[in-house]
């Protein structure tokens, strides 16, 4: 194998790992998100049952 084309594999390696890391950092910051969101939701649930008398 030459070396441009060990070079080329190498960058589509990169690559790929590049896109795996990418694509599971954007799985967590949705999780992160929908967390809190749900967070956020079942807070406000619980101060409107305590102002409701």
């Amino acid at each position: 194998m030459s070396q441009s084309q060990t070079r080329s594999l190498f960058i589509i390696y990169k690559t790929a790992i590049a896109d795996q890391y990418v694509s599971v950092s954007n799985e967590i910051a949705l999780d992160h998100l929908q967390n809190r969101d749900r967070a956020i939701n079942i807070s406000q649930s619980q101060t409107r049952s305590r102002l409701l008398p």
